[in-house]
């Protein structure tokens, strides 16, 4: 079985929507790196992350972000912004 699922788009795209239908058709967790940004107070849009924080503090976030949502299992990781 697949441990997790991970789609990856560019901000405000059309892959949040993929996502959740397909952590529903199989029935999987769904889970938005977004969310967790915001959770943490980090501006949503990344023009806005860059200006504010610059890109090394945005990479070490996004790090840490992807590192807590692999720890999931059975679950579609939406990411957006860049994450690798």
């Amino acid at each position: 079985m697949v441990k997790n699922i991970v789609i990856v788009g560019l901000d405000r795209s059309v892959t949040r929507p993929v996502a959740e239908m397909l952590s529903e058709q199989l029935q999987m967790h769904f889970l938005d790196t977004v969310e967790l940004f915001e959770f943490d107070h980090i501006p949503r849009s990344l023009s806005e992350i860059l200006v504010n924080n610059k890109e090394k503090y945005f990479r070490k976030k996004e790090s840490g972000i992807m590192r807590y949502a692999s720890g999931f299992e059975n679950t579609v990781i939406h990411a957006e912004s860049g994450f690798v």
